[in-house]
């Protein structure tokens, strides 16, 4: 996997691949984090868009690493453009005699947090079922999938996959394992 460096170089240097990886990874999760702001859904792709617009227009003469996490300013980019969509829904709403229930100041980190926490354990798992790049063997990934996600009985993996209870629960557990470390990696690499 390459460094948030590598990454935070590419950005800078316009590097296509960098910017691919990097919209792949926050695009959803800006747009999960306007929707749970209560912003609808066409919106919130629209939010998804301008942010990253925002973030591609300001980022080679602004982001200074130094000054804190990649997350954090990009959230606050993000943070900035649901208020505003905010402001222009409620005056919509107010002409319609509608109320629309946003959260409040102390929701915005905790609604970040989870939204990254979903949107690094998304990420992992894709990592893991690529099953050309993941070092796991693909009949363990998919005793994991059908065990662990799709809560099939252990004995029902072992004989549809042909391999043993024990090592659809070995699969877990080294399924799990690596899936940790995708995240633990993931978080350090998007988070900056």
């Amino acid at each position: 996997m390459d460094t948030t460096t590598t990454l935070l170089e590419g950005l800078n240097q316009s590097d296509d691949y960098a910017w691919s990886r990097f919209d792949e990874f926050y695009r959803p999760l800006l747009r999960n984090f306007a929707l749970r702001a209560n912003i609808p859904p066409a919106d919130a792709e629209d939010i998804a868009q301008e942010v990253m617009l925002e973030f591609r227009r300001l980022f080679r003469d602004t982001y200074d690493r130094e000054r804190g996490r990649l997350r954090r300013w990009v959230m606050g980019i993000a943070r900035y453009k649901v208020l505003e969509q905010r402001k222009r829904v409620a005056r919509r709403k107010e002409i319609n005699g509608q109320t629309i229930d946003f959260p409040g100041p102390d929701d915005w980190r905790r609604i970040e947090d989870e939204e990254w926490q979903q949107a690094v354990a998304a990420a992992a798992l894709n990592l893991l079922r690529n099953k050309r790049k993941c070092r796991l063997a693909a009949s363990k990934i998919d005793a994991f999938e059908q065990f662990a996600l799709l809560q099939q009985p252990a004995a029902d993996v072992a004989v549809n996959l042909e391999m043993s209870v024990d090592d659809v629960f070995r699969s877990k557990y080294l399924c799990l394992r690596y899936l940790k470390s995708c995240r633990n990696a993931l978080d350090r690499f998007f988070d900056g």
